[in-house]
This record gives C-alpha cells, structure tokens and sequence, in this order.
C-alpha cells in the first residue's frame, strides 16, 4: 500500500470518525446469517474499504475450499463462541448472493481471527454461492480436555548386537472429546529409535484449547542372536583301511570361530586322531556363544577298504595216479579274500581226461590283482570196456485222431553205467513227451563212457490214425423265450440253424425235430438236431422254445369329451371318461381336474390317464376355457357360478297422472341395472323403455331380465300406473340417497420434522332409488395438505331429485413418528491385518464409532467386539447396533479379516533313518520301500519333490535319498538319508537230480549187494559249488535194510545244501526148495499070474532157507497098487516164497514071464492143447496187485481120459510184482503125466503225472510310471506223485521275490517224478505302469491382496504364473479360471490352475486374488484464500481480518473439517501469521489449506519466520535389476513460500532425474527468504536390488542313448552334471531327479534339474535317458535241432515223405525272422541231403541249426543195420551172457530142473523100449516123435 501523509490523515479524520459512529463494523469481522440460532449460519466476513465517499462495509462469503474444523475453530472463537462444532456448505436455501471475500482459507489454529489465516486474497476465488460455508459453533463453555484412550505402556525392544538403533511400532494411542481433537506427536510409529531409553509425547487439544497428554518411554536394548561364524569347516575326509580291518586312526584340522560376544564354547563328538570304524561317520563341531546361539559344522569320515594281500587257498588237491577210468573227480580248492570279490582261472574241471599225465592249475585273483595258485597232476590209464545199457524201452504203439498229425510219446528213457567211470548220453534221436508223426519212427539212445566205447539203445514208436471225436457243433441256439400278446395261442420262431464240422471232414445233419420259422404252440417245446461222421461218431444240439405273455396294448378310453370346453355355466359341465382293456383292469392313473373344480381363467388342460395292470397307458386330454368374468377374492382363479345376478335400481311400481282428457303419457324411469360377482351380466328382456307411452286408467307390467357368464338369470318387473288428474293417490320420494364408498377414519404418519403431509382417498359415490343424485358439498378434496398432530374432519353431502339428503364423514388425523435412523460417525472400514499360522488370536484395535439422530437421543444397543479384542484366523463381522428413542436402528459393521501367514518352515515327520539291504548275489539291483516321509505345516504343502521313490531299483553302493517340501509361503525343509545295499549270497547250492529212496532186493543168506545210480551235481549263484563230503559211492556194497545215502555240497562262502536218500534192501528168497531122500527108480516084477504089486519107498523130505516147506502134491503114497509097466511118481515141494522143487523117479513094474501078454499098455502122456505163452503185464506203480487172465490149457490122450492132476494157479487170481510161474499137470489113466509151464511177468510202471498243488494264476501288479521292474512274489507251486509223494520244481524260469519289468513275463514250473512223468505249472506276471502320483505344483502363487483407489472398478493384477512337473515328465495345464495381468474387479476372487497328467492325475493350484477399495486420494479443498496482506494504523499492534472459509469434497462423499487455526474476523498481530485449514474424509486423509495473513505496520518490522516448504517429497524407493549399477529418478522437485513473498532456492544436493547408485542417498533442497531465514527438505531415495532374472543353466546334457544287450534289466549311465550361474552369485540346486551313475532300466527316463536363486526364481534343465535293449548273437540258443535222419523208401520207389520236429530259439527279440531249406513232410529223393535251419534277430545276427536226411530203400536199410550190429553183437556177446546167468527167475529154475527130469524119462523110456521085442518098434517110434515134438520141455 502506498503511504498516506499525515496531513491527508488528519484531513480524512473526520469522515472516518462519522463512518464509524454509523457503521458498527470493522474490516474481517464475520457474522453468521440464515441459520436457525444464534450460534449457526452462513459465515460471512466484512470487508471494510475505503472508497471515493469513504469507508465502504461489504459482506460477503467465504468459500468452504479447504475450510475444515481448524479454520471454523478460529472463526468461532472471533465469534465469541467456545469452539466449532461443524462446518459444513449452505444448502440451497442458505446460500448468500454478492461478494466472496475468501477462498483457500488455511490456519494454523492458533490465530485470533480468521483473516490472520492464509488464504487466496480478498475477493480471489474460484467458488460459487452454493460453496459458502455453514458454521455450527460451541455456545457453550467447555473446560473439559479431551480423554485419552489407549496411552501405551513403556515399549522395551531388543535389538542385535551391533546394531544403533531399531524400528518400534505401537498402536497410536487416540482420544475424545465433546469437540472435534486435534493431535501433536513427538515420535511417530514406525520409525528408527536410537539404542537407550526415548520419550514419546501425545498432545491433544480440543477446540477450546483443553489439553490432555499421552507419554511413555521407549528403551532400546541389544541382544545377541547371531549364532557364532565358523570358518574353515572341513570338508568329506576320506580314508583308507587294509581290507578285513574294521577301520583306522583319522585325523583333520579343526575349524574355527568367531563371535561378537567374545570366543564360543566348542563341544566336538569327535577328535582328530582317533579310530574311526569302516564307512562312513558324521563328526560335529557345536559352538556356544554366551547368550546361548548355536552353530554347527558337521562332515562325514569316510573310511574304505583297499586289499593288499592274496587270497588264501584251502583244499588244493594232491596228485592223482594210476586213476582207472577217464572221468575224474577232486574236491577243489577253496580260495578266501577278504575282498570277496575273486576271479579263478582254472585249467581243467573235474571230469574227461585223456590217457595221459595231465598238469592241473588253478590261479585265484582278487579284485585288487593279488594272486595266488594251486598246482596237481591227473595219470589216466585206458579203458576197453563199452557201458552196459539197462531198461531200453520196448516197441510202443499208439493211435492218434484223424485231426492230428502228430502225437506226443512218453517212455521211460534206458539207463547205461560204466565199471570206470561216468557214462554220457551222447545223442538221443528224440526225448519223452516229444511228438510223433503217423506212421513208424525209430528212436535211437547213445551212450558212451569217458573212453569213448559207445552202446546203442534202439526201439520202434509206431502211431495209427482213429476217429473217436464226434463232430463239433457251432451256432447251437441257447433256449429262446418269445414274447406273444395277452391271449395269443401260437406263433412263429426263428433262429440260425446250427452247423457241425468234424476232423474227418464230413459232419451231416441226419435228424432234425423243427425247423426256423415253424409255428409254435404257446407251450415249451424241444428242439434237437443230430449230426454224425463218417466214423459213427453222433453230437446233437438240443435247445427249449418257451414263450411269456406280455400285454402291450394301451387301454380303450370311452367317453372322452371333446378338445375344446368352453365353460360359462354348470350347464356346460362334462361327464368323466372311463376306460376298458383285455387284462380286465384298468387303474385311473392321473386326474387333473374334476367337474366343478375352479379353473383359472382362459384356457386350462384338463388330463385322464388310465394304466392296466401291465403299465400300459392311455391319455384322454381336453381344454376348458373360462371366460373372463368376476374374479374371486384372489383375483386368480374362477368358480362356476349358480348363482343369479343382483339387479340394483329396479324401480319401484311407477304411479302418474295425466291431465283429464288425455288418452295416454310419457312415462321414464332409471333403467334397471345388475351386477354378478363371477362376471359380467347382460339384459336379454326388457318389455318396455322409458319414454314409452302408457294408456290412461290401466296398468302395464313392465319386465327387465338379465343373465350373467354362467346363464343364470335375474329379473325386475314393475307397474306402471296411469290416472287421470282427478285420482289422488301419486307417490312421494322421501328415502335419502345411498352413500356408497364413503371412506373409514384415515390415521397416517409423517416423518419427525414435517409440518403437514398429503392424504389421499377414494371420493364417495351416492345412489337414489328414484332419480339421479347429487353431490352438493365436499370439504376437502384427494390430495389436499392435512396438518400434523391435528385431526381433520372430512364431510360429502348428496341430494337426490326429491331434496333428501345423505351425509359421508370421516376423520384425518396425521401422526408425527421418527422412521428416520441415527447417523453413524468413524464406522472403521474393514481391517485386515495379518496372523502367523497357528496362532490361535491376535488382538485388534480401532476407533470406535459414535451416532447421531434427528431426535437428540440415540443409544448404543449392542456390541458385537470390542476395540481390543483377541480374534482368530479368519473374516469376523463386527457390528455395532445404534438405536433412537423411536427404536430406529442404524448399524455399524465391519470386518476384522486375519490372513494366515506362514513365516515357518514344514515339519518334517517320519523321515527315515539310513537303511542298510542285503540282496542275494548275483543281483546288483533291488527294490527298495520305506515309509515315505510326510511334511506337516500350518499352511498347504505346495512342492514335494523325491530323488528316489520307494519301489524303486537301487544299485549296490551307497545311494542318497533326499525329499524336499515348500509350503506355499516358500518356506522350505528336507529330509535327507543313505541306502546302503550290500551284496551277499545267503542261498545254498541247488542240488539236481537227487536220487530217490532206492528199493531193491538181496538174496536170502547173502550179505550184501552192489546198488548204482547216477551221482547228483549241484549249481550256485555264485558259479562255484564244491561236493564237501559223499557218504557212499555208486557201485558200492549194501546190506540188507536202509542205510542213509548224503553228499553234502557246499559254496564258496559256506552255504551248505545236502541231498540224502536211502538204499533199502530188502532179503528176498529166489531159491526153490532143497529136496533130501529124493528115491531113485524102482523096479519090481509082479507074482506069476497077477498084474499089478504094491510097492513102498521112503517117502522124500525139503529144506530151505526159510526153513519153512511144505509139500504142494504127490501123485502116489508108498504100499500104492502098481500095474505093469512104467509109472511117473511126482512130489512137488513149495517154500514161503512160492518157489517149488520136483522129486520125480519112477516104478517100473515087469510082467512075470508066466503071464500071457494080450493087453496093449499106455505109455503115451498126454498132449496139452493152447499152453499159454508167458504173460507180460504192468501194475501200476502205486499199486502192488494186479488181476491175471489167460485161456486154461487142456490135455487130450489116447486113452481119451486126461485129467488135470493140479494148477498152482486160476485165471483172474491177482498177482504181485515180478515173476510168477504158473503149472498145469494133466495125467491119464495109465498115470502118465504132462506138464504145462509158463510165468506171469508184473512189472511195475508209472505213467501217471504229479499233480500240480497251488499252482497261482496270473499275477496282476502294477507300477508307478518311472519304475520298470518290481518284485513280485507268490506261493511257491509243488507237486504231489502217488509213488514220490511230494515234489519240487526241477526247473523253474523265475522265482518267488524275483524282480519283473514292465510288461508279460511267462513263468514257468517243471516237476518231475522218478519215471521222468513231468507236469508244468504256467502262469503269467503282469506288470503294468500306473500313474496313481498326481502332479506337483511349482510356485503355486499365495494369496495376492491389492488396494485400488476408491470408486476404481478394477485392476490388473500379475504374478508368476504357476508351474507343474509330473513323474511320467508329461504334465499339461488343462483349465486356468485367470490368467496373470487380467483385470479383477473389487472382492475377492478364487483363482485355480488345474494340472493333468497322461494319467488324469491332477493338482490344483489355488489362491486369492483380493482387491480392496482404499481411499488415498485427500480431500480436495475449494476456496482456500490466498495470502492476505493488510497494515495497522501506527500504534495499532493488531487488525481483525476475515476471509471466505475454504471447504472440501471428497470421493468418499464425507470431507470434514478436522481442524482450523483461525476463524475468519478475528484480530492478527503485526507479521505473518500462518492460516490452516486441516481436512479429513473418512479414510483418514488429510488436506490442508495454508495461507498467511501478513499485519504490516508502519514501523519496520523484522521478519524471524523462516520459508515455509510445499510438495517436499516423501522418501522414494525404487528397485533395479541384480547387477544394475543404479537408475535415474523423478520427482516433482519441492517449491517453497514465505510471509515476505520473496524466496529462493539456495542449495539442492541432486536433482529430479539424475542417476543414483545402489543404496540410500539423502537428497537435500535449501530454501531462503530475504531475511536469510531458511527452511529445508530432506528425504531419502533408496535403490534396492531385486533379482527377477532366472539362474543361467551351463552345460545342460543332450539326450542320452545306451544300447544294452538284450534281458539285460538296465545299465548304469554317468554324464556332466549341469551347473547354473546367477547374478545374485547363489544358485541353488532345488530339485534332481536322478544322479549320474544311477542305474537306469530299459526305456526312456527323463531326468530334470531344478535350480533356483535367492529369489526364488528358478530355471530347468531336462534331458531323457534312453535305455534300449539290443539282442547279440550269443543271446538266442537253438533247442531241439534234429539229429540226422534215416528214413525208408519202399521197393521200386525213388521218394519219401520225412517228418521231424521243427528247431526253435529261445531268446529272440521281436522282429526275429527264420528261414529254412526244408520243411517237415516234404519230399526227399534217395541218398543224403543236407537240411538247414537259420535263424536270424533283430540285429542281423544269425545261428544255424544243421543235419541230413538219409533216404534208403527198404533191403538197403536192412542190410546197413545187420552190417551196424554184427560188430556189436560180438562185443555183446559176453554181456548178454553175464546178463542173461544174473537175470535167470524163478521160473527158469523151475523149468530147467524140469526139463533134465524129462530127459531123464525119455532116456529111461528109450532104453526099455529097445528091450522090447521087435513088433513093438513101430509103436516105439511112434512115441518117441510124439514126445520129441509135443512133450512140454519143449517150451522150456
């Protein structure tokens, strides 16, 4: 301003003195206008000013821009009230019109009058009228300060050691007060405290200035929690031990420590230089520091074996000499090593040697190459001698079906033996169980001993075709059931006839009993069809035709109403349908409706279904329409009316004059109306009309009729009546109208506040039996405005045409009620806060919230929670319940939300310790299980990843075995352990071919007797197996009874197995009796004239060695008469044993030679006819018995007399085991004797196969997908002989525990009993992969929370979408609900990813995405004044300035004025003084409006206030990629201001934009103003590092291929183990799936690297292995090639057909092929021709298969087979002799002696006869031929 003088001053005097005596105003003075008090109203300020006339007093307004509490504080308090109450903008009604002085108001509370406060300048604005300010002040005194809540308590804290300071926070303590409360603080939470003891100060201080305070200390204290730092902790120590030692002495340097407590405790479990045992021992270091942190260096010994020495061998044999016989047998020598890993050299085996001297060695070397020898000498001498075979087979014949071209054979193959040594089957043309074609084919068996002498067994298999198979029949029809309708007798059937084939091919059709398509009785019939071939054989095909009756026919509806019904009266109701059927019972299933129900109106289906008793159904369906008409009560539904309408004004009898004279009148009336409650109604009668003329002096009816929707009818009938003037009697009208509708008493309510309310009503109507009526007066109308609290009488009044009246009236009365509820202030938002997992509650705390209401009165009825309280983890709705005194409700809820959180690593449970396995050699791998470890934590288990799955195979060695787990907060823990396998061998050796229990006989009285078998052998795993010990050897000398046979054998590690069997002997008699006193023969002559003589002798006796011998017969007793001539005498001893001895001599009576010779005598024996050869048969071997049958001889003699003296035996006797002879001796009259011998031969066979016990079926497992191979285990099969008794497998391809892959394996058992009968047990292992493990999810994200501006839709939010891996390496993301950087609206949302493997295994990844609304926008504040600038008067030390109050919006509707320094009107001092205005919406952010009101006097004044800085920055963060060095950054660079209006900025540190390194830099801004005061700005910006770039992977393998021979399970595979790089120098190998030198089997395995940095971000290497199994030549063998063949062709012709069994090759893979230059049943010329088979595999490799066939003619063959056994015959000779002489039987014996007693007859005979006189010659020589040719020795 410019300066006045003083002069003009005094000059002015005067007109200012007037101004103010008139006007009572000074400038920035305020007053409150339009309010309902005193102490509220629009604010406004004056502006005093000086015009051309003088001081000029404006008022005007203040613009609520950033007007809050403090500025209406100021205000009121220039007012003269206590304080603010409320600042609020004028409502349209309030607003002023004119000036508005001040916009941008801003105090700092402290000012006296508001226009000391800082605003935009007089009359500088941006507002309008409607932003003025509406102030509410305290007018009452309050000296009350504000309450405090929630003061802390002294906060200790503890920080670490070394540390200066550390962050506390606490829950800001808050307080109340009748006014608003405006809070200082000394400290804020949050923020670094220095290490000791700090004061903290809460000042609060309401808007009178009542002060309350809040303080507490906060101590600082440090704590060591650093575990002590170890360096130089030793890494593996490893070390090595002379093998068979149990360890050695270790040593290592010691680590170190370092702590900031000083020097540690050391506890150690163990010391350098002590004995450590052999593998592997974890030595721990633990330190101890004194407040008691541990750390911990922890590494393993590992102590191994080395082998320096070598092996020690036992047993080493001494020389052999002079051995007979070239196989040779030793014990050799055992060899140990500590190393148990020996290889052996031998140079010969026990076994063939040739005849010389032979050097045996053997080299032992251990794994390390130590060696060491054993060294003897073998002399052989020659052998001569070829083997002697025993039970070669005889000729066998069997039969086979016509469809079978070759049948197997079974026999029991011949065994040799050898005096010197082993024998050996050198070929064998075919084997038992072999099959054979049709026709004849020879087996050929040879033998040969170590000397190579050879020995043949040859016999002839002959197979016939027969046909004993009926015809097959295909298609036969199974039983036909046809179904036929209710009541129908017969019907057709058809079917596909059957067929038959047969192996003949021929199979006919002889017999049929119908044929498809016949017509059928409704009974059951058979139905057959035979079929026969052309051997007779007969099969049939019968089947039943029945038939079911079944009612398929819907039932027969009658009386069905038509489609359409249109109802309008009971007469238009329906007769119901009924309905009929053949079963006879028909149900009414559904009725919709019946007659006289109430329909709707419009059309409605009306439905019947009727069912029989077969469910058929049948369906009568119709609409009935309903006509619109009267609604019921409900307005929905219409009932059939019977009912006639109600006919309202139907006049009375109608009574008239008419003038005299007249012939007629006019006569009208109100027409007659009428109403139906079910609808409308229409007249159809009326007889007249008013209007109409009526005669004079008569009477006319008059009729209405009406009929309403349902045809019911109503009527009005009346008289009219016309007189002429004369007649007297007219009718009068005195009935008042009839008020219709007249409304009841109307109560309504009006809201609390209200003066007057609008009612409503219906207006009454009134009616007149005789004319129209009117209404003549109505107080009020509809809609009129009734006062409250004042009950208003409301009246209509009617008139009719004959002036009655009719009255309706009713009452208004209007209530005043409150409906209106409290307003509730500082409802808390939702809190969401965070709770470890786990913790049960946490306490929480907020501002509680207060009401208001209209009413003045409003009470807090409930509380759910208190500001405070404990709350779980979990969404808990707060709630508070405020009501008013008319019970109205607001309430105040909120949510307490805790998230979970998980700062803890899992727990790991059931984690194994190391396991140590033993497999039996010669397995190197096994699969191992344990109890897989599980992870426990408070939050979801997210990763879990395995090197090694239980079930998976291991290598022997030492495995790790580590299982990792992160929870879904990256919270991560492991379990660790060591597989240990070792390989042993705990199976015995495998004995085979063990004999059984040995039976024989021995002679009764001899000693002992030679027994042989074969020698059994044994096999181990380990590929050494030694014979330790042998009881007895073959060929040796038995006694009589058992004696116990064993060979103990024994392996390389001492695994024992015995086989024992026993030798039983048992004494059997083969000797006939011994005869004594046998007479010789006895001549006599009888006395001159007689014929006959007795004679007497003493009778012969037997011995034996049984001692027990009975005399079977004699044929004479001693004294016996004998006629003339010669008579045979015969005992027959017998034994226990049934062996016999004959004593035979003769009586030779001579005729005296007195006596007349004239009687022919009979010397002649008789002759046997069909004496039996010897019988041949075969019990079964578990039977001992057998039944016998022969054709009985018979005998025929001269004398026609032959009679059968004795039999030892009858057909059909049974007879044991061995050789029986059977006797017949006949004699005739004449006593002469014939005998017939032959033997009954039983031997004992066993053809019967051991049955099979628990044999399993196929075997079903699976496997997790990565596993190829599990062990799989059964019930061992067994097998059961009726002569063995219980059996073991002779042969097995697998064994019980044994490991399978994946796929079809064929296991086979072969059991065998003693007669090579064999039985196989077949089953299948099946093992197929699964994949039961679902997916694993990889940084699964946790649950995203996210804050958006208020009255934001949305935002997008990202993250690091989740991974899976899978352990069949295929994993797919099948559904994602979100993808990362969609847009998600306010709430929370579920997002879930579902992973799916091959297998349909899937893992879900589930988490939340919240978005909140926050509101962080402040306020925006309207009006904030600018600066004022005013001057006093000299002397005047204070001026009272005004401005427009500045106000506020906010997004949140709610901007309330929290406080202001200064009200406008006020007086200021001379200088600055600083205006605020401080608002707050409900979100707690805070505007403020600033704005100096600078007093300039006219003396200099000094200006001590410094600058005062807008938009310094808070501090800034940002981050920069890992190894970054720095970044540039923005801000809005800080400005500043000053009472002087003159600063400058004087120093900045940095600027906006500028590069900053890594780190926090302080930046600095200096502001100063003209008087050198300064004000600065200071903030920190913080670069930090942040690693989002995944670790860089080197060197990651290719796919790996190894090629493996084919049944190999797997190999071992190693590569370059990848490694990864990362900026942040840590990446950390996550997650391995397999470790080189892991044993991979056959397939493709992909192996997976997982490594992860610090970050968590992590990056993978995958590769497969590829295992492939390659087959090599060395892998297939051909079985069964043939031997070379010789075949016949007959006589004349040049070719044959030869038939063999074709080669097969086991081992072959797949893609094999074989070729072959003939085929079985091809055609062969004469001579040899070469056949090969080759058989060839995948890989090209190739093995042949070679003989020849030899084709001769017949006598060609012949010829080559006598030249073959002449040579052999001879070499025989003395053999079969030796064989013959040991093998003679009882019956030989038998035979033998009776074949010298016969020749002893004959000889006897012979001698008398030549005595004889000559004319006897002729008959002599008659019975000598006889006796030559017929005689039974001749059998003999």
């Amino acid at each position: 301003m410019s300066a006045i003088s003083l002069g003009s001053y005094r000059r002015l005097l005067p007109f200012l003195l007037a101004f103010y005596t008139v006007k009572a105003y000074s400038n920035g003075d305020l007053r409150l206008v339009r309010g309902a008090h005193s102490w509220e109203g629009r604010l406004e300020i004056n502006h005093r000013q000086y015009t051309y006339y003088g001081y000029s007093d404006d008022w005007g307004t203040v613009c609520d821009d950033g007007f809050t509490e403090r500025e209406g504080g100021v205000a009121c308090r220039q007012l003269g009230f206590y304080g603010v109450s409320t600042v609020a903008t004028v409502t349209s009604s309030q607003r002023g019109s004119g000036y508005i002085w001040f916009d941008g108001v801003s105090c700092t509370g402290r000012e006296s009058q508001l226009q000391s406060c800082k605003h935009n300048g007089w009359g500088s604005h941006d507002c309008g009228h409607s932003e003025d300010v509406y102030l509410t002040c305290i007018h009452t005194s309050d000296s009350e300060p504000p309450i405090v809540s929630g003061c802390p308590d002294d906060i200790n804290t503890l920080n670490e050691l070394g540390t200066t300071g550390a962050i506390v926070s606490w829950i800001e303590p808050t307080a109340t007060d009748d006014s608003r409360v405006i809070q200082t603080r000394s400290n804020a939470p949050s923020t670094e405290f220095p290490v000791g003891t700090t004061n903290v100060a809460y000042i609060f201080t309401d808007t009178s200035d009542n002060m309350a305070t809040c303080t507490f200390t906060i101590t600082v204290e440090t704590v060591d929690t650093t575990p002590p730092t170890i360096t130089n902790c030793p890494p593996e120590v490893e070390t090595t031990t002379e093998l068979g030692t149990n360890g050695t002495y270790v040593t290592w340097t010691e680590p170190s420590v370092t702590d900031l407590s000083g020097t540690p405790e050391r506890h150690q479990t163990h010391y350098p230089a002590t004995y450590f045992p052999l593998g592997v021992t974890l030595v721990t270091y633990l330190f101890v520091d004194r407040s008691n942190n541990t750390a911990n260096c922890t590494f393993p010994i590992v102590v191994e074996t080395v082998d320096t020495a070598p092996p020690v061998i036992s047993n080493c044999p001494d020389d052999f000499k002079h051995v007979s016989g070239r196989h040779v047998v030793w014990t050799e020598p055992t060899v140990f090593d500590f190393s148990e890993n020996i290889t052996e050299f031998k140079s010969h085996s026990p076994g063939f040697f040739l005849v010389v001297t032979t050097q045996v060695s053997y080299s032992y070397t251990d794994s390390a190459g130590n060696m060491e020898y054993c060294n003897f000498t073998i002399r052989i001498l020659y052998d001569f001698q070829p083997p002697l075979i025993t039970d070669c087979p005889s000729d066998t014949y069997m039969t086979a079906e016509p469809n079978e071209t070759e049948v197997p054979v079974l026999w029991t193959e011949p065994f040799a033996e050898d005096d010197n040594g082993r024998v050996m089957l050198i070929s064998n043309t075919h084997s038992p169980g072999e099959s054979f074609g049709i026709g004849s084919t020879f087996v050929i068996y040879t033998f040969a001993d170590d000397s190579y002498n050879i020995r043949e067994c040859r016999f002839n298999v002959t197979i016939d075709t027969v046909d004993s198979i009926p015809p097959t029949i295909h298609d036969c029809p199974s039983d036909i059931v046809k179904e036929i309708e209710v009541g129908t007798s017969n019907a057709s059937v058809f079917w596909i006839p059957p067929t038959a084939t047969d192996v003949s091919g021929n199979a006919t059709l002889v017999s049929q009993s119908h044929h498809p398509g016949d017509t059928f009785a409704a009974t059951d019939t058979s139905v057959f069809y035979i079929f026969v071939d052309g051997s007779g054989n007969e099969n049939s095909c019968s089947f039943d035709i029945g038939f079911n009756e079944v009612d398929t026919r819907a039932p027969t509806i009658v009386g069905c109403p038509p489609q359409e019904i249109e109802v309008q009266g009971s007469k238009r109701l329906w007769v119901e349908p009924s309905a009929i059927d053949e079963s006879g019972k028909v149900t009414l299933l559904v009725k919709t409706h019946s007659p006289g129900d109430i329909f709707h109106a419009g059309s409605t289906n009306v439905m019947y279904i009727f069912a029989d008793s077969s469910n058929n159904m049948a369906v009568c369906s119709f609409n009935v329409y309903v006509f619109s008409g009267i609604s019921s009560a409900n307005n929905s539904f219409f009932q059939l009316d019977t009912i006639g309408p109600i006919v309202i004004n139907c006049p009375s009898n109608i009574y008239e004059s008419a003038e005299f004279g007249v012939s007629d009148k006019v006569v009208s009336w109100i027409i007659p109306s009428a109403i139906d409650l079910h609808g409308s109604v229409d007249m159809v009668y009326s007889s007249h009309q008013p209007g109409d003329r009526f005669p004079i002096d008569s009477t006319t009816d008059i009729s209405y009729r009406f009929e309403d929707d349902f045809g019911n009818q109503a009527s009005c009938e009346f008289m009219v009546n016309v007189k002429e003037a004369n007649i007297s009697y007219i009718h009068k009208d005195t009935t008042a109208p009839l008020v219709i509708n007249c409304p009841s008493d109307i109560y309504e309510s009006s809201e609390f506040g209200t003066s007057e309310k609008s009612i409503s009503w219906v207006i009454p109507i009134a009616i007149d039996l005789h004319g129209s009526v009117e209404m003549v007066s109505a107080s009020h109308q509809p809609g009129d405005q009734f006062p409250i609290e004042s009950p208003t009488n409301i009246s209509y009044v009617f008139e009719d045409e004959s002036g009655n009246r009719a009255l309706c009236k009713f009452v208004v009365n209007i209530r005043e009620v409150d409906t209106t509820p409290p307003m509730i202030s500082l409802c808390p938002d939702d809190i969401r806060e965070n709770i470890e997992m786990g913790t049960m509650s946490k306490q929480v705390f907020w501002i509680e919230p207060t009401a208001a209401d209209l009413s003045g009165n409003v009470s807090m009825m409930s509380q759910s929670h208190y500001s405070g309280e404990y709350f779980g983890a979990a969404k808990t709705e707060v709630k508070y319940t405020f009501e008013d005194v008319y019970s109205n409700s607001a309430i105040c809820a909120f949510y307490v939300i805790l998230m979970p959180v998980d700062t803890l690593a899992p727990k790991v449970v059931n984690c194994p310790r190391h396991m140590t396995k033993e497999i039996e050699i010669p397995m190197n791998t096994t699969p191992v299980t344990w109890t897989e470890p599980l992870a426990i934590d408070a939050s979801r288990i997210i990763f879990e990843n395995a090197t090694h799955r239980p079930g998976q195979l291991f290598q022997v060695g030492l495995t790790n075995v580590t299982y990792q787990f992160e929870d879904e907060f990256g919270n991560n823990a492991s379990c660790n352990f060591i597989v240990h396998l070792t390989a042993v061998d705990s199976t015995p050796p495998r004995i085979h071919f063990c004999p059984d229990d040995i039976s024989g006989a021995i002679e009764l009285g001899i000693l002992k007797k030679r027994v042989s078998w074969a020698d059994p052998f044994a096999s181990d795993l380990s590929g050494n197996v030694f014979l330790v010990s042998q009881s007895h050897f073959p060929g040796g000398l038995f006694s009589a009874g058992k004696t116990m046979v064993s060979y103990l054998f024994k392996d390389v590690v001492g695994n024992e197995e015995m086989c024992i069997f026993k030798v039983i002997l048992k004494y059997e008699d083969t000797i006939p009796p011994t005869i004594l006193n046998c007479p010789t023969d006895i001549d006599t002559i009888v006395k001159a004239g007689t014929t006959s003589i007795n004679v007497a002798w003493i009778e012969p006796t037997a011995v034996d060695e049984s001692r027990n011998t009975t005399l079977l017969f004699k044929t004479h007793t001693p004294g016996h008469t004998f006629g003339i001539g010669f008579t045979s005498i015969n005992y027959l001893f017998i034994d226990t044993s049934h062996n016999v001895a004959f004593c035979n001599f003769g009586v030779n009576v001579t005729d005296n030679p007195g006596n007349v010779k004239n009687v022919k005598e009979d010397t002649i024996p008789p002759t046997i006819l069909n004496c039996p050869d010897d019988v041949e048969t075969t019990v079964e071997a578990d039977k001992t018995l057998i039944s016998v049958s022969w054709t009985e001889p018979t005998a025929l003699d001269e004398s026609r007399n032959a009679t059968l003296l004795f039999k030892t035996h009858t057909p059909g006797q049974t007879f044991g085991i061995g050789f029986t002879s059977v006797i017949y001796q006949f004699m005739d009259s004449s006593n002469n004797m014939a005998g017939c011998n032959f033997g009954v031969n039983v031997n004992s066979v066993d053809t019967t196969k051991p049955s099979i016990l628990l044999c399993p079926s196929d075997i079903r497992n699976s496997v997790e997908v990565g596993i190829s191979h599990v062990s799989v285990s059964w019930y061992q099969p067994s097998a059961f002989d009726d002569n063995d008794g219980q059996l073991s497998a002779i042969f097995s391809t697998h064994e019980s525990g044994q490991t399978f892959p994946v796929g079809v394996t064929q296991v086979s058992y072969m059991f065998a009993d003693r007669t090579n009968n064999t039985e196989f047990c077949n089953f299948s292992v099946i093992v197929n992969q699964v994949d039961t493990k679902p997916p694993y999810v990889i940084s699964c994200p946790s649950n995203i929370y996210k804050t958006v501006e208020l009255g934001t839709p949305g935002t997008t939010v990202s993250w690091y979408e989740p991974t899976a891996d899978d352990n069949s390496g295929d994993v797919t993301l099948s559904k994602s609900t979100h993808k990362s950087g969609e847009l998600f609206e306010i709430g929370s949302t579920s997002v879930s990813y579902t992973f799916m493997d091959r297998s349909n295994n899937t893992a879900t990844c589930d988490f939340l995405v919240t978005i909140n609304e926050e509101d962080t926008v402040p306020p925006a504040i309207l009006n904030c004044p600018a600066d004022i600038d005013t001057t006093v008067e000299a002397g005047v030390t204070s001026i009272s300035v005004t401005w427009v109050e500045p106000t506020a919006v906010d997004e949140s509707g709610n901007a309330t004025l929290l406080f202001k320094t200064h009200t406008p009107g006020k007086p200021f001092g001379i200088g600055y003084t600083s205006v605020i205005y401080q608002f707050v919406d409900s979100s707690r952010n805070l505007a403020i409006c600033n704005f100096d009101i600078n007093v300039t006097g006219n003396v200099k004044n000094v200006d001590i206030i410094p600058p005062y800085v807008t938009s310094c920055p808070s501090n800034i963060y940002n981050t920069v990629e890992v190894g970054t060095q720095g970044t540039t950054v923005s801000w809005i660079e800080p400005t500043a201001d000053d009472n002087t209006g003159d600063v400058t900025l004087s120093k900045s540190t940095h600027k906006s934009g500028e590069l900053f390194q890594i780190g926090s830099t302080s930046v600095s801004y200096k502001f100063m103003d003209r008087s050198n005061n300064t004000a600065t700005c200071d903030f920190l910006v913080t670069i930090t590092e942040v690693d989002t770039t995944p670790p860089t992977i080197l060197l990651c393998p290719h796919d790996i291929r190894r090629d493996i021979e084919m049944g190999s399970f797997g190999a071992i595979v190693d590569w370059n183990e990848p490694k990864a790089t990362d900026a942040s120098n840590n990446a950390m190998l996550l997650v391995q799936t397999h470790v080189p030198g892991t044993f991979f089997t056959v397939g493709t395995t992909i192996v997976t690297y997982i490594f992860k940095d610090d970050a968590n971000n992590m990056e993978r290497c995958t590769f497969s292995i590829t295992v492939n199994a390659m087959e090599t030549a060395s892998q297939f063998k051909i079985f069964h090639c043939p031997s070379n063949i010789v075949a016949t062709a007959e006589w004349g012709k040049n070719q044959t057909f030869v038939s063999w069994i074709e080669p097969f090759a086991i081992g072959l893979s797949t893609g094999t092929r074989i070729s072959s230059t003939y085929r079985p049943n091809d055609t062969f010329g004469l001579g040899s021709t070469p056949v090969v088979y080759t058989f060839y595999n995948g890989n090209g490799d190739q093995q042949h298969c070679n003989f020849t066939v030899n084709v001769m003619e017949i006598g060609q063959e012949k010829e080559q087979e006598h030249a073959e056994f002449v040579k052999e015959t001879n070499l025989d000779a003395q053999y079969q002799a030796e064989r013959r002489v040991d093998g003679i039987s009882v019956a030989g014996l038998v035979l033998s002696l009776f074949i010298v007693i016969i020749a002893l007859l004959v000889a006897l005979v012979l001698y008398i006869r030549k005595q004889r006189k000559s004319e006897c010659m002729d008959l002599d020589d008659y019975s000598m031929s006889t006796m030559s040719s017929q005689n039974p020795a001749s059998k003999m």
